[in-house]
């Protein structure tokens, strides 16, 4: 303990630098998507499975961030920034989802950014906390793509 509190002074601090981290892998796979033809609905998808392909590879550092939302809510406070930079690339792509009219104009867009992080995150809980082999990328493909059905027009 007194190791890892010396390099990570908080709480929210490791769920900062964990964010970060996650954040970089979305915004690298945002850099290769977005000048892709794909949908919208693809490029959402792509973007969430950069975060979960993440998540895989550090089973024990995103279990460390989800027990940390859990147990101590107000930490996502420190998170903020990153929640930000994930919600700038979603209002992005639902933006051109929209001009090209793959979505409905009448999306709210903040709702359907709030909606995506939501089903990201609760989908990230359930799996810490699957007590049966649960897989992650095919549960997330496939509450995403609940989502998306219903945001399209």
């Amino acid at each position: 303990k007194g190791t890892f509190f010396s390099y990570f002074p908080t709480k929210e601090a490791v769920l900062g630098d964990i964010g970060r981290l996650v954040v970089e892998e979305i915004e690298n796979s945002y850099a290769q998507i977005s000048k892709k033809s794909y949908s919208p609905s693809r490029k959402i998808s792509l973007v969430f499975g950069a975060a979960v392909r993440w998540h895989v590879r550090n089973r024990d550092l995103s279990h460390l961030a989800c027990s940390l939302i859990l147990l101590h809510p107000s930490s996502l406070d420190s998170d903020q920034a990153n929640l930000e930079v994930l919600s700038e690339k979603l209002l992005g792509l639902l933006k051109e989802g929209i001009a090209s009219g793959h979505f409905s104009s009448a999306l709210r867009r903040d709702v359907a950014v709030r909606t995506l992080i939501g089903v990201y995150l609760f989908t990230l809980l359930t799996w810490h906390r699957a007590k049966w082999k649960w897989d992650l990328p095919e549960n997330m493909d496939a509450a995403l793509a609940l989502v998306l059905k219903g945001l399209s027009k």
